[in-house]
């Protein structure tokens, strides 16, 4: 029988890599026009399998840094822990360095950091999309006030021409693909330019957020402590 306390660290990157490559290709399929062809399809899944692959190698390398760090723990170094300020006890380095080593393996982690990823990049999308609104309004505001003459003009042209008829519907479906890729492309600088200006400005997603939290409370266990807050970690003497 398998005893399910047993570490398996080829089934935890199995199953990374197989959600990294589903997302991956997911949000390839989502932003690239839909297809049938075979070759285009194997493509894109050869591309979201390479970036499963490398956020795989990029995981693996930080959960061997992490534990060089647990290997290289001194017993005898005092970590103090802080809450708001405030000291509510004390542990080993050897202690908080297999702390963060048991975050790092842990699958809920990545789980939890998946969903707040998820959940920022869903609330940047929709910043993003309002600002393309705005600026689209914007634009035909200015031009109704400015040339209505020659705006009213161009629509009456485009009514009246043959293109806009329903005999015509390939040169109409054109038209409309152009504006589509003109909103999209609007849309991908908006959301690019709003995220500088977060990452700039604002507080940004942390992206390890949910293995902070995760460090922080067991932290807070292996000190005895229900007190939650701004947590910090002092080194400071050999016992």
């Amino acid at each position: 029988m398998l005893n399910p306390n047993l570490r398996l660290p080829w089934a935890g990157s199995l199953a990374f890599i197989v959600a990294s490559t589903s997302v991956a290709f997911a949000s390839i399929a989502l932003f690239l026009p839909t297809t049938v062809d075979a070759g285009v399809i194997a493509r894109r899944l050869c591309l979201a399998l390479t970036i499963g692959l490398l956020l795989e190698a990029i995981r693996r390398a930080k959960l061997a840094e992490v534990s060089r760090e647990a290997a290289n723990a001194d017993d005898e170094v005092i970590v103090k822990v802080s809450i708001n300020g405030v000291t509510v006890g004390e542990l080993s380095e050897l202690d908080y360095a297999q702390t963060r080593l048991a975050a790092a393996n842990d699958p809920r982690n990545y789980v939890a950091q998946a969903g707040r990823l998820a959940v920022g990049l869903w609330r940047h999308g929709m910043l993003a999309f309002a600002w393309t609104a705005f600026i689209v309004a914007a634009w035909l505001v200015i031009t109704c006030l400015l040339a209505p003459d020659e705006f009213a003009s161009d629509l009456i042209a485009y009514a009246a021409s043959p293109a806009s008829r329903v005999g015509h519907a390939t040169a109409l479906a054109t038209a409309l693909h152009d504006v589509a890729k003109m909103l999209a492309w609007s849309y991908g600088t908006v959301f690019v330019i709003a995220a500088g200006v977060r990452m700039q400005f604002g507080a940004p997603l942390s992206i390890l957020g949910a293995f902070r939290t995760d460090v922080q409370r067991r932290v807070r266990l292996l000190v005895d402590t229900p007190v939650d807050g701004n947590l910090s970690l002092v080194w400071t003497r050999r016992r």
